[in-house]
């Protein structure tokens, strides 16, 4: 007969079996889904750099340049705007002097192994939990496409957990310098430097602060007065370029009337848990700052979720006695299936950071004179 105490024993191997499963489905699914298009969404950092070099950076935002240059990299005939920030377009650079099919299996590779680094620095040391960190992260089909559409969304999540990894190693200044690596893809992680200062880890804010407002500069510089006003009008194209795209904060489900005060509301509370739990270690401060980045930021892509599975994992290892491994893999599997039925995905998120303010609201409760 099996007690709860050996079903208990069974569930951590259990996990990990059924994530390294899904982890080969998905990765093998990934690459048949990708690899007739040979990396659509690389295609647009590639063509920008291209453009960058060989006609001035101030020519990146060009939509005209644009869709020919990616449209004679040949593999589709799809055409999107890039308009990722600068930084992106300056690290792919380098990988424009060779030919681009090599340029996107290394893009691919590279992205790849950050994703894995990312959750082995994450996980504990027992080996059961490393498969589950890195099932996690390759167990959700969206976020195992990433790397195979090129997407630098990996690299970030590798930043939040190196700047994480560093600050618990008491080095502040790398960790906000490994931090501004967010600004490849910043709109994804852009709350998480505030949640950190808000629960004192000044230091390292400011050097996100200083290392993010550099690349603001050379990006400025690079670009020049034409270039920034390309940039903010194909930036304005937005809305148009993600029709049909899930709506995944409150305001785009719910309408702004409704769904703004929502995000305001979600967003503070997210500041509150940051600042309750500020004594814990920067895990709680980090989790919160993905969950209010993703509660108001309109522009994501099924991919940019990969710094949900960071924030599962920041909240695992912040041990909290509420919030244990079973409740987190509920949220793992609402995730997983709401990036395809945002109302779950908006209301597991709220109830996430519902559960990491109730223990302050039992205290205040049990404090009040009866």
């Amino acid at each position: 007969m099996l007690y709860p105490s050996h079903v208990a024993r069974l569930l951590t191997p259990a996990a990990a079996f059924v994530l390294a499963l899904l982890s080969v489905f998905n990765i093998g699914l990934a690459a048949a889904a990708t690899s007739w298009q040979i990396g659509t969404d690389f295609r647009l950092p590639y063509a920008a750099a291209e453009i960058g070099l060989r006609l001035g950076w101030r020519h990146m935002y060009d939509p005209v340049l644009q869709r020919s240059a990616v449209l004679a990299l040949g593999h589709s005939d799809l055409f999107y705007p890039y308009i990722n920030a600068p930084p992106w377009a300056f690290l792919v650079a380098p990988l424009t002097f060779i030919p681009y099919p090599l340029a996107y299996g290394i893009c691919v590779a590279v992205m790849a192994a950050c994703l894995v680094a990312a959750a082995l620095l994450a996980a504990p040391s027992e080996r059961l939990l490393r498969i589950i960190y890195v099932g996690a992260a390759f167990g959700s089909l969206e976020v195992a496409l990433g790397p195979g559409f090129g997407q630098p969304a990996a690299l970030v999540a590798l930043a939040i957990v190196g700047c994480w990894r560093l600050l618990r190693a008491d080095r502040p200044v790398l960790a906000g310098l490994v931090l501004a690596l967010i600004s490849v893809k910043p709109h994804i992680a852009l709350l998480v430097p505030f949640a950190l200062l808000l629960a004192g880890h000044a230091r390292a804010f400011l050097y996100w602060a200083a290392a993010s407002l550099a690349l603001v500069i050379v990006s400025l510089v690079a670009l020049q007065p034409s270039g920034v006003q390309e940039f903010l009008a194909l930036l304005a194209t937005g809305p148009t370029y993600l029709v049909g795209h899930p709506a995944w904060t409150p305001a785009a489900l719910l309408g702004a009337r409704i769904g703004l005060p929502l995000e305001a509301l979600m967003v503070a509370a997210a500041a509150a848990a940051a600042w309750i739990h500020r004594q814990r270690g920067p895990e709680v401060p980090i989790a919160v700052g993905i969950l209010a980045t993703l509660a108001v930021v309109p522009y994501l892509h099924h991919q940019d979720f990969v710094v949900l599975i960071v924030a599962i994992w920041m909240l695992h290892r912040a041990e909290l006695p509420h919030l244990n491994g079973r409740i987190l893999a509920a949220f793992w599997v609402a995730a997983t299936v709401g990036i395809e039925f945002p109302p779950l995905l908006v209301a597991a998120e709220a109830a996430l950071l519902g559960v990491l303010l109730y223990p302050a609201l039992v205290r205040r409760r049990s404090l009040q004179p009866s």
